[in-house]
């Protein structure tokens, strides 16, 4: 302090980031980390830095090998790795992929990194908040989460927030911030109302379609067009079942159709208007239809197109037929996701099929890895190559070309750790000699699997 006049300048109040991800890290490779405060110094009244902006100290402590002997409380040395075959990560008992309850359509994830602090006995709630921009558009504005075991609120934050890291566990929320078309949810429906629907504007690839009416839908640009969230479906008759209503006779045909559209959302009819589009006064495949609701007065939501194969007769939609039209849409205060944790597990079926994945980098070693660290005292450290992707238990076995085992080593490591290093030397702690080498893996209860390597100097 100076006299009282220190000045910290944190900057604005623009939130706290309670986690950082390190996005560009290379498995294997030593990293260090510090977190410290700062301030901006201290500055005159006439705006002189008079005292330079401080930081808090941190420390590693790092022998002349590059062992790491210590480090201060706000440090880490961090090594990242591949998991092992067979490791399945701790996370959700419950489908995360869309809401517990709601109209959102994005999805969150959970992933339990401490099972120690993890509550495998909570049951846990995400809930949002929103605004309102106009009678049809609103954006989400915040989330929490709360153990509904006990009430307690975890954390409350602006939707932009990163989450932090509460329980055990991280989760991330993928919003859809726009209301937009869903295309990967729109068109025909197959297996309709099933956990296993899937759709497609062409119905000759779903298997239980026989209509070859090709659709596309867009929402309606015209002056009468009003973009709402709901989610649409037409859905079709053997019977005419349908009469479109009079509006604007002129422009519109008034025929019987075979076919209804909902408002998912409210549950109720809406209408239909046909254009005849090659005016032979018939509702056909070359026509287009537009879904319209009256809100006061006609309000226009989508148009639906349809097509043929080329060299294809028209064969009608009936009866089991149903085009979806969804959209995006943006986290509601209505939505919510509940869930509980399970912790990491082993899956064997899941381990025999890694095993394809075992292999040695870099391959080939040439006269060093970036394992390797180096020191100005001392040079390069041990040499080091590294078997990733291995089953947490297994024994590894080296060869030269002429089949002499030149090493050996077990490993019995945590169940998620899938890397480990050889320092190149022999059984006898010779340094092996350059050339292609052989390795066997053996996992008891999992498999066997060999590969080869090259050293080059």
């Amino acid at each position: 302090m100076l006299e009282g006049t220190a000045n910290y300048n944190l900057g604005d109040n623009t939130g706290l980031q309670f986690f950082y991800v390190d996005e560009d890290v290379k498995n294997g490779v030593r990293y260090y980390y510090a977190l410290v405060a700062y301030d901006r110094g201290v500055y005159t009244d006439a705006g002189v830095l008079e005292i330079d902006p401080q930081e808090n100290t941190f420390n590693f402590s790092v022998d002349a090998f590059s062992n790491i002997r210590g480090t201060s409380a706000n440090a880490a040395v961090v090594v990242p790795r591949p998991k092992a075959a067979g490791f399945v990560a701790g996370g959700a008992n419950e489908d995360l992929s869309r809401v517990t309850s709601g109209r959102g359509t994005g999805s969150i994830e959970v992933e339990v990194v401490n099972s120690e602090e993890a509550d495998f006995e909570a049951v846990y709630k995400l809930e949002f908040e929103s605004e309102s921009l106009s009678v049809s558009e609103y954006v989400t504005t915040k989330y929490r989460l709360l153990k509904v075991n006990d009430g307690t609120t975890l954390f409350n934050r602006e939707v932009t927030d990163a989450p932090p890291y509460v329980d055990g566990f991280f989760v991330r929320v993928f919003n859809d911030d726009f209301i937009e078309p869903f295309p990967e949810q729109s068109g025909w429906v197959e297996n309709y109302g099933s956990e296993t629907e899937t759709f497609s504007f062409n119905p000759a690839e779903l298997e239980s379609y026989r209509t070859n009416w090709i659709v596309e839908v867009e929402p309606d640009q015209s002056a009468d067009g009003v973009y709402i969230p709901a989610d649409f479906e037409l859905i079709w008759s053997d019977e005419n079942v349908y009469l479109p209503p009079r509006f604007q006779a002129i422009n519109y045909l008034r025929d019987s159709l075979n076919v209804i559209a909902v408002n998912l959302e409210t549950n109720q009819q809406a209408d239909l208007l046909i254009v005849d589009r090659n005016e032979n006064r018939d509702f056909d495949v070359e026509d287009e239809l537009i879904i319209v609701e009256r809100v006061g007065l006609f309000q226009f939501r989508h148009r639906v197109r349809f097509s043929l194969p080329q060299n294809q007769s028209s064969q009608k939609p009936g009866t089991g037929s149903v085009i979806r039209i969804a959209n995006k849409k943006p986290f509601t205060s209505d939505d919510y996701f509940q869930f509980s944790l399970n912790d990491s597990s082993f899956d064997t079926d899941l381990a025999v099929q890694e095993l394809e994945k075992i292999a040695v980098v870099p391959n080939p070693y040439i006269a060093s890895s970036e394992f390797e660290v180096r020191t100005s005292s001392v040079g390069r450290s041990e040499r080091r190559i590294a078997f990733i992707n291995l089953p947490a238990k297994c024994t590894i076995r080296i060869f030269n070309l002429r089949g002499e085992m030149i090493q050996t080593f077990s490993r019995d490591a945590a169940s998620d750790n899938g890397m480990e290093f050889w320092d190149l030397k022999s059984r006898d702690f010779q340094d092996v000699a350059y050339g292609v080498y052989f390795y066997h893996v053996e996992a008891p209860g999992i498999g066997n699997i060999t590969g080869k390597f090259a050293l080059i100097k």
